[in-house]
């Protein structure tokens, strides 16, 4: 907030930082904290009482934590002025094929790095790998720990659809109240030729590591959504999600 007397404490350039739940962002008690949080504030940065740190709730609000006690193994943090959150005018969702662990792992760190809001994961023809439940938990986690670093203030979300078809039809859906872009590398526009203005929200849907083949291209056509390419080289499935989620959301 401009004029905030409040000051982050830094450590090595780190800027210390929590997520919590909305409704503990709201309240006035004071904020315990345990577990792998307490032993990262508090054993890696070496925060002490009357640091400051930034508070998010993950959906959009921040505030600022000051350090009352420290314990053993909690501490607890009173919430203090209201930050202003760094803002992202499009909210962007991806949605992609399962791909390899550590590959969806740097896909999710980067995007949420970059201001991205949900993660969808969907089956085609050229991947056979469910997004299983702990997947996603596993990624919820890689998220956590982007956001934290990067000072973001929206916590992505995380689904699953069941088949190419399920996942056609919620896209179907969407597209009637937002551009939904389909990054084909054979494409006749390219993404930045297809965003004639800065969209509130949209939706990036990419491909297996083999690609979509053209009778998906062609069902996630009928569906609404619109192919565009990249331009220039052929990209890795993550890469791609990384190059685009940039181009849109930088204009924003």
């Amino acid at each position: 907030m401009a004029g905030s007397p409040f000051t982050s404490k830094r450590v090595r350039g780190v800027t210390a930082r929590l997520l919590v739940t909305p409704e503990q962002l709201r309240s006035d008690e004071l904020i315990s904290v345990s577990g792998d949080d307490y032993r990262h504030l508090f054993r890696s940065l070496r925060l002490r009482v009357h640091d400051i740190l930034e508070v998010s709730d993950g959906a959009g609000a921040m505030r600022a934590g000051v350090v009352v006690q420290i314990d053993k193994r909690c501490a607890a943090l009173r919430l203090d002025a209201r930050l202003e959150p760094p803002q992202v005018a499009t909210q962007l969702a991806i949605w992609t094929c399962t791909p390899r662990s550590e590959r969806a792992a740097w896909l999710v760190e980067k995007c949420t790095e970059l201001g991205v809001r949900e993660f969808v994961f969907y089956a085609a023809e050229r991947t056979a790998r469910p997004m299983t439940d702990s997947g996603l938990d596993r990624l919820a986690r890689v998220a956590k720990s982007a956001l934290l670093q990067c000072g973001g203030a929206w916590m992505p979300r995380f689904d699953a659809v069941p088949s190419f078809e399920s996942a056609c039809q919620a896209l179907g859906d969407l597209s009637e109240v937002l551009p939904v872009f389909v990054l084909e590398p054979e494409a006749p526009r390219t993404l930045l030729e297809a965003v004639v203005a800065v969209p509130d929200r949209a939706v990036l849907v990419l491909g297996p590591e083999g690609g979509l083949t053209p009778a998906e291209v062609e069902a996630l056509e009928r569906c609404g959504g619109q192919a565009v390419a990249l331009g220039g080289s052929l990209l890795r499935m993550e890469t791609a999600a990384v190059a685009a989620s940039a181009l849109l959301l930088a204009r924003s």
